[in-house]
This record gives C-alpha cells, structure tokens and sequence, in this order.
C-alpha cells in the first residue's frame, strides 16, 4: 500500500501571501478611491458648466429679443409694471439697467453685488386672430374686440385683478408698426380680448404677451426650507408674482451696455470701441438706457458643494468686467481661496429688434 505525502500550506507562506494581497487591495482600493474622487469632481465642474450655459443662454433668449413687439412706442406710452413683485413703477425702455456697485478686489463670495437687468419683450404668443367662421383672409378695417383661435390656457389671467399691471399689454403680429397695444378687457367664451383702441387687423395675426422680465441672483437665505446649497440666478416677470429659478448656483451676474453715440444707429454694436466711454456703460442713465444696442454678459456659476479643503482650493482670478472691456469700470477678482469650483463665462448679445428700427 502506497501512502502519497501531501503538504499544505505553512503558516509563513500563508502569511506572506496575506501580506502581498494586503499590499494589492491597498493599492486597489487606492486607485477606486482616486477615481471616484476625480469622476465626482468632474461631475461637479460639468454640472456648473451646464448651469453657467444654461444662464447665459437664458439671459441672452431675452435681450436678443428685447424691444420685440414695445420698442415702437414705450419711450411715450410707458408700461406699468409691479416691479420686483412690490412697487408699481413706470418702464421708460427696452432694457433697464441696475448696477449692483463697486465690487473690486473681491475675495469674499458673500460681498458680491450682483446687477439687475430688466428686459422688456413680447415673448409669449397667446393666440391667434381668427373669428372661427371658416372663412381665410379676412380683415377686419377697424375692431377694438379681437376674436382669438387657440388662445392659451391662462388668457383669462391676463387681466386678472390681482396682477392687473404688467399683465395688460400685447402685440399682435404681422402689424404696421411695433407698437404693443392695451387690454381693456378678456373674454373666454367665446375667446376675445377687447383693446382700449380700434385697430386694423388681419386673420392669422399672432397675438403675444408683452412684459418686463428681470434677471437677478437669489441667494439661500431668501428661500424657505429646504433652502438650495448656493445662489440662483432667477426671473421675474414683474406682474405681481413671486421670481421663479432659471439656473442654478450662479454667484455673480455683471453686464455691460453698448450705446448707440448719436442715436444713428450706423454702427454696428458688437463693434462698438472697448475703451470707449461713450460706447461702453456700466450704469447708464435712463435717457442713455434708450440707446442701448447690445448688452455683454458675465456669469460666475459655481459647484453646488465644496470640495475636502485636501482636494481643491480656488486659487483662480476671476476677471469680471475687466478694464479691457471698459475703462470706467472695477475689476472683480479672486482668488477666494474656499473650496468650491468656478466657471466664468462671457458673451455680447446684440438686441436685433432695435438695431433694425
């Protein structure tokens, strides 16, 4: 009978394979770690990206069609807004502009004071001019009470009582001229709005809601709860209502207005002299503010946390409004040494509808 030796393994062998695998799954765990840490940072400077996009692109939506359906008549028929939800105040122009003030040498994200920016623009169409009687062209010379086909699901709260300013003006397109027009009345059965003048128009006819819209930064102490991880840039339409979110985590908003000289409206705004004063505001005056003809938009967006203080600290400058881009105006910077990730972004828009009066 034949008895065949087997050996296991020795206790020292055992503990050497241990320790290399011991030695293997640090190193691997390492590695995760290290990648799981640069994929939820990268995650976090897409997603401020995105949101800085998402403001400027919002922002630009509405200056690039300032002027739209108003620009014809609000210098003498001004439109009576509830601004910022409160006040009732008198808009005098297309773009108005509110310099948030001296922000130089910023290092401190708490000190930053963010402009205002208010856009005034036909940019909700509400129905369309139709009698519904199954006949195509047709005119109508001289009617004060216009018939409307698919009005919009909230016409009736065009005159709503509650937020009657700022809700009561329209355009109705194609038109004569660019002039928005006042309701005087809103009628759903059948859907009519009644103006406070006769007009002539056509079946077919677009007709648009005219109202101011206002951009600015809404910061977390000014939400219940839950309160958002950092400041929002917001609209609001100025009718009596609350500011609603547009993008989130945006710190800073600045803008810059491109004044037509001479009101001849021959050059062309994206070309307007950098370091020219007279070119360039920062604050323009409310009869400055008429002949406005571009608007340049700085947007700081933000990550929504911060990072551990041993993976990233911000050590960036941020030039906001820098002096290349104006001479009269102070330079925001950095570095704000915290922990969280920034993105810059800056664009010109050009307001077509009145470059092309």
């Amino acid at each position: 009978m034949t008895i065949n030796n087997q050996r296991g393994f020795t206790l020292v062998e055992l503990m050497v394979v241990l320790a290399i695998l011991g030695v293997v799954m640090v190193g691997v765990l390492s590695l995760i770690t290290s990648q799981n840490n640069a994929y939820h940072s990268e995650e976090a400077v897409i997603d401020l990206q995105m949101n800085g996009r998402l403001a400027i692109s919002q922002i630009s939506r509405y200056i690039r069609m300032g002027g739209f359906g108003c620009y014809g008549n609000i210098n003498d028929n001004p439109l009576e807004v509830y601004k910022d939800g409160t006040d009732t105040i008198e808009l005098e122009a297309v773009i108005t502009a509110e310099d948030g003030g001296t922000q130089t040498e910023l290092t401190d994200p708490d000190d930053a004071k963010p402009d205002k920016l208010t856009v005034v623009t036909a940019a909700r169409k509400v129905g369309i001019v139709d009698d519904g009687d199954g006949t195509s062209n047709e005119s109508f010379p001289s009617i004060s009470t216009i018939p409307i086909i698919d009005p919009a699901d909230d016409i009736n709260d065009l005159l709503n009582p509650d937020v009657k300013k700022g809700k009561r003006y329209v355009f109705i397109a194609p038109c004569e001229n660019t002039n928005f027009l006042t309701l005087n009345a809103v009628s759903s059965d059948p859907a009519t709005i009644t103006l406070t003048k006769s007009i002539r128009v056509d079946e077919g006819a677009e007709i648009y809601v005219v109202k101011a819209y206002t951009f600015s930064i809404k910061y977390p102490s000014e939400y219940g709860s839950p309160k958002p991880p950092g400041p929002n840039l917001v609209v609001n339409e100025n009718t009596g209502g609350s500011r609603q979110d547009l993008a989130e985590n945006i710190e800073n908003i600045q803008f810059q207005y491109g004044l037509d000289p001479d009101g001849s409206g021959s050059e062309n705004p994206l070309h307007f002299d950098p370091t020219n004063k007279d070119h360039w505001k920062n604050n323009p005056t409310s009869s400055e503010a008429k002949n406005i003809k571009a608007v340049r938009i700085y947007v700081l967006a933000r990550s929504a946390h911060e990072e551990h203080p041993d993976k990233y600290t911000d050590r960036k400058t941020y030039k906001i409004n820098d002096p290349t881009a104006s001479v009269d105006h102070p330079v925001i910077v950095g570095p704000f040494n915290d922990h969280y990730h920034r993105f810059l972004l800056r664009t010109t828009v050009s307001i077509r509808n009145l470059n092309y009066e």
